[in-house]
């Protein structure tokens, strides 16, 4: 997989604190041992808000910032998918015809 090596760009630093905070795949995560705190994407590489770990490369898809919204569309398209008209707040005129708990 190519990767990006900073420095980056604003819209490239955007794009990637986009796919941090997409909560729909891993994080990039800081390397110190017991550390473990989600990067922050800056003009000069990845740094983590806890101790002085920095990286400086990134997967080349995950700088251009139409990946990371088309991602978002197609997880969203799929996510709607699984709903029913219940779960997406619509609602229909058709009768209850569950059956209840009353023996009949």
């Amino acid at each position: 997989m190519a990767l990006s090596k900073a420095p980056w760009i604003d819209a490239e630093v955007h794009a990637l604190n986009a796919w941090q905070d997409f909560g729909m795949v891993h994080p990039f995560t800081c390397g110190t041992d017991g550390c473990g705190q989600s990067l922050i994407a800056t003009n000069d590489g990845w740094v983590c808000p806890d101790c002085d770990y920095i990286q400086d490369w990134a997967h080349t898809y995950m700088v251009d910032g139409s990946y990371i919204e088309n991602y978002r569309d197609a997880m969203g398209q799929f996510m709607h998918e699984g709903k029913s008209d219940e779960d997406n707040g619509e609602t229909t005129d058709e009768p209850d015809t569950s059956e209840t708990s009353s023996g009949r």
